[in-house]
C-alpha cells in the first residue's frame, strides 16, 4: 500500500518530469480497469489519506508488461 506521494517519490529518480497530476491520473485509470484499489486511512494528521495497491489483475498485468 502506498500513497500517491510515496509513489511519486519512488518514480521521480527514474523520471524527473513526473508530477502529482500524472500519478493521480494513472492511478484513476488503473482503478477504472480494476488494476488498482484504494482506501482512505488516517496515516497522518490530515483528514485521511488514500492508499493505493495493485489488485491481482493489476499484478498480472504488470508481470505481462515487464
Amino acid at each position: 500500500k502506498s500513497t500517491h506521494k510515496s509513489i511519486l517519490n519512488k518514480l521521480t529518480p527514474l523520471n524527473p518530469d513526473l508530477d502529482d497530476i500524472q500519478i493521480q491520473a494513472e492511478l484513476y485509470k488503473g482503478m477504472n480497469k480494476n488494476f488498482v484499489e484504494r482506501e482512505k486511512t488516517n496515516l497522518d494528521t490530515r483528514n485521511g489519506v488514500y492508499v493505493y495497491w495493485l489488485t491481482d489483475n493489476g499484478k498480472e498485468y504488470v508481470r505481462k508488461v515487464a
